[in-house]
């Protein structure tokens, strides 16, 4: 008689953010977004299970303890040189408002004087003007309370300039910002986000809306997709300009009036939440920048590159880098110059 066999599945844990209150824990220890029964460790740049056992003896290997040092002393250097340059900011902006205030009180005692002169030569030409006399007088007042409100509102708010927006150098070598967007695949509307690249290179491509220069750019990727997957990478596409992938496509036009069939995801990002999170989201205008990020099988962002509008990008360019990065992965060498 045969006997039964039991097998013992140990329960699934998931991670508990209570854990972000232990002393041991809080400085180096995060969530992964998406996947519940993953902790990540910020220091070492490197996924666990979401056990506390696992996790407490991580923190306590001479690795782990030699890089949160090294990255202590790196963050406390960034932040000083991060609030000397606000400071620096802060006292140019009111250096320039200083000036405009002087250059507004400037104009208003001279349009005064220019008053009072052209008034004395309104009064001497008899009494039958004085009632003209006031009109001009009146009008000229309200220009130049006009002119002072330009003035003041063109001054430098240092703290409106960068809010909503994430510097760049933070996210770099560490673990790239969680994502999720509406996508046209094979010409299919469907949802992507950054999980479904677990274990490849990823390249995002960001792209503000211009038709011709977009085209350029986007035609060139496509066009080379097939290389990048040959090195393990999958390339996807955004515009934060459209409020449906759907709308960019119909833009997309070949010269017969056929619609480009693309060889990536293309994704929109109409709230601009994904390009603020990278930070190539310009508030002012409400685009982005011409911006391309690599990010690796871990999760770890490696490379960003942000042009200003009027200068495209070379794919080439993209494929040398990934090629580099995984050169370095492989043999642990660095990738010299050239």
């Amino acid at each position: 008689m045969s006997q039964s066999r039991f097998t013992f599945n140990p329960p699934t844990r998931s991670f508990n953010t209570e854990w972000l209150n232990i002393s041991d824990l809080k400085y180096w220890l995060s969530p992964v977004d998406g996947d519940k029964t993953k902790a990540w460790c910020n220091v070492c740049s490197r996924m666990f299970p979401a056990d506390l056992k696992v996790l407490h003896s991580h923190g306590k290997t001479i690795t782990h303890i030699t890089r949160t040092l090294t990255h202590t002393y790196m963050i406390e250097t960034t932040i000083q040189k991060f609030e000397q340059q606000r400071i620096n900011e802060a006292m140019l902006a009111a250096n320039l408002s200083h000036q405009n205030e002087t250059n507004a009180t400037e104009k208003m005692i001279t349009s005064e004087t220019e008053i009072q002169s052209q008034h004395g030569d309104y009064q001497n030409e008899g009494p039958h003007t004085s009632s003209s006399n006031t009109q001009y007088q009146n009008a000229n007042l309200g220009s130049m309370v006009t002119k002072r409100k330009n003035i003041d509102s063109a001054s430098f708010d240092v703290d409106k300039k960068y809010e909503g927006v994430l510097w760049v150098k933070d996210i770099v070598s560490r673990r790239a910002p969680f994502w999720k967007a509406a996508a046209i695949v094979h010409g299919h509307v469907t949802e992507l986000n950054l999980n479904d690249y677990n274990g490849r290179y990823l390249v995002l491509f960001f792209y503000p809306h211009n038709p011709l220069i977009m085209q350029s750019e986007i035609l060139s990727l496509s066009n080379r997709v097939s290389e990048f997957r040959a090195l393990n990478t999958e390339v996807v596409a955004f515009s934060a300009d459209s409020d449906h992938p759907q709308q960019i496509l119909s833009e997309m036009l070949q010269p017969d009036g056929e619609i480009i069939q693309l060889k990536m995801p293309l994704l929109s990002d109409p709230a601009h939440a994904i390009t603020k999170k990278y930070g190539c989201y310009l508030p002012e205008l409400g685009y982005s920048l011409r911006a391309h990020y690599i990010i690796d099988t871990r999760g770890i962002l490696r490379h960003v590159t942000i042009n200003d509008m009027p200068v495209c990008r070379n794919i080439s360019e993209i494929l040398r880098l990934v090629k580099a990065f995984q050169h370095r992965d492989e043999t642990k060498r660095l990738c010299l110059a050239d």
